[in-house]
């Protein structure tokens, strides 16, 4: 039996027309942060982020497959509660990337709290605060995936996590890593709870990165696009760190300079294993 034959005898619902409700839905929690927060749901694109959401534990409420697709990881449909199969035209309508898309899940988004954070023996945590372009956030939690951060907290965020943009350049890591929303005297509790030794990054200072030893307890803060971290952090920081400039700019991308900050601890890390 096809897979095709396969769901429709599983009793696999089509969608055909663009003013479909569901379609609609979609489209509404593509766009607005807030229906996404009242509804506790995000949209995923793409089969690679849908199996990381999957083996991640979130639950796919609807998957929605363009017609006549045959998926490469049929498992993707027994996970989901409800499978659609739509026209091009409905595919198009919902589709997030420029490119339009051959599924699409609605999925039950999980926002974690701080009571919930489980740390590693040497912890090792990220502070976000107020990252205002969701790509750069999606960028960040690609990187700290990859440098195996413990936690992430984004506080005083103003993009929802769960932004289209978010989860596309994430890559899915936004559903594998411990991320929680908190203010950012919340998330200073939890260092000093923890024992953690915080590094913001600062442009006025003298100490540069390299010269810091990360191997303890460590949590590096990275703030805004346009101003860096605030007062907040510069006044309750005792150690403020900065990459040496040597051309004309006096500032990196914040997911570039994330990135050798975070690959400077598991320099190090890994260098005294």
């Amino acid at each position: 039996m096809t897979f095709r034959k396969l769901l429709i005898s599983k009793g696999l619902k089509e969608i055909s027309s663009t003013q479909n409700q569901l379609v609609k839905s979609i489209v509404e929690l593509k766009f607005k942060a807030a229906k996404r927060k009242e509804q506790s749901l995000c949209i995923i694109e793409g089969q690679k982020e849908l199996e990381i959401a999957i083996a991640s534990g979130l639950v796919i409420e609807k998957l929605l497959l363009e017609k006549n697709l045959e998926l490469t990881n049929p498992s993707l449909r027994d996970a989901a509660q409800e499978v659609f199969e739509c026209s091009a035209e409905v595919m198009e309508k919902i589709a997030i990337r420029d490119v339009k898309s051959s599924i699409i899940g609605v999925a039950r988004a999980n926002y974690l709290s701080l009571s919930e954070v489980k740390l590693s023996e040497n912890p090792f945590i990220l502070i976000l605060e107020n990252i205002e372009k969701p790509g750069n956030l999606g960028s960040l939690f690609r990187t700290a995936d990859a440098a195996n951060v413990d936690v992430i907290l984004c506080t005083e965020m103003k993009t929802d996590i769960y932004n289209h943009n978010v989860v596309r350049n994430s890559l899915g890591c936004v559903f594998s890593k411990q991320i929680v929303s908190c203010t950012n005297q919340e998330a200073l509790d939890f260092c000093k709870k923890h024992h953690l030794k915080i590094y913001s990054t600062y442009l006025h200072t003298e100490k540069l990165y390299y010269q810091e030893d990360f191997r303890l307890p460590t949590a590096l803060v990275f703030g805004t696009e346009s101003t860096g971290v605030s007062d907040f952090w510069i006044s309750n920081t005792e150690h403020k760190i900065k990459i040496p400039m040597l051309g004309k700019i006096d500032s990196m991308n914040v997911a570039n300079s994330a990135s050798i900050l975070l690959y400077e601890v598991v320099r190090q890390r890994w260098v005294n294993k």
